[in-house]
């Protein structure tokens, strides 16, 4: 009966044990797949830290453009009163020479109509010392 006992212990026993040791093998996955992964997880911090820093790069450099591009804005606000004045000026220019450009053309009009009467004239008085001839 002790004997029958103890057999049933060990038997109890030793299923405990491949219990204990499934377990242990499946814990020992479990702990593998989970260093996998913790693995991945500082790789893909590491990229994304490398990212990130790329990204504070490319911010900076945009920073330091728009700096350069509001004093630029600056620069140029400060030119637009001297660049419209000189404008006016140029137009104002352009139209008192437009003017003087029409006054001209009206003058070479009257010349060239005193120049075809002159010349009129001068074949009628060539007409008539022909006659007086």
């Amino acid at each position: 009966e002790k004997m029958c006992s103890r057999e049933g212990d060990l038997e109890r026993l030793q299923e405990e044990v491949v219990a204990l040791i499934t377990s242990q093998e499946l814990l020992r996955n479990e702990n593998s797949t989970l260093h996998e992964m913790l693995r991945s997880a500082n790789q893909k911090e590491k990229d994304l830290e490398f990212l990130i820093e790329g990204k504070d790069n490319d911010i900076r450099n945009l920073h330091a453009d728009l700096q350069e591009c509001f004093k630029e804005l600056t620069f140029l606000r400060g030119e637009l009163p001297k660049v419209s004045k000189e404008r006016d000026g140029i137009r104002q220019n352009a139209e008192q020479l437009s003017w003087q450009n029409m006054k001209l053309r009206a003058e070479i009009e009257t010349l060239k109509k005193r120049i075809e009467k002159l010349d009129e004239d001068v074949l009628l008085k060539e007409g008539q010392l022909s006659i007086l001839q």
